[in-house]
């Protein structure tokens, strides 16, 4: 921890990486997810998707995985994407939120060219 803020990293604001960072999660999880996790009622799924939740956000406010996201926090991504099964009880109103998933993946992947 005390060579990591002795580094570059202490030139780099830790509140604009809050946005990035998240906004960066954000896109990689889906408008779907958020949709399921404001859904989510099952106890069970919350003892799944609660701590990967609680472990973003505290890495995020730790500040030692500045711009790291992709990396760091993707183990994190199934776990919070477990609430998807609260979508399942209405199929009416899952169909155009999984929809819309697949379609961000597609408009991602299909928009974002990396070197």
């Amino acid at each position: 921890m005390i060579q990591y803020r002795a580094s570059a990293a202490q030139f780099r604001p830790q509140s604009a990486f809050w946005l990035i960072d998240l906004g960066a999660f954000a896109v990689i999880l889906g408008p779907a997810a958020f949709v399921a996790i404001a859904r989510l009622r099952d106890r069970r799924l919350w003892t799944l998707v609660g701590p990967a939740v609680l472990a973003v956000m505290v890495a995020a406010l730790s500040g030692l995985s500045k711009g790291e996201v992709e990396r760091i926090w993707l183990p994190f991504a199934p776990w919070i994407l477990v609430a998807g099964a609260s979508l399942d009880g209405d199929r009416a109103t899952a169909r155009p939120w999984l929809a819309l998933q697949a379609a961000a993946c597609l408009v991602l992947q299909f928009t974002i060219r990396g070197p």
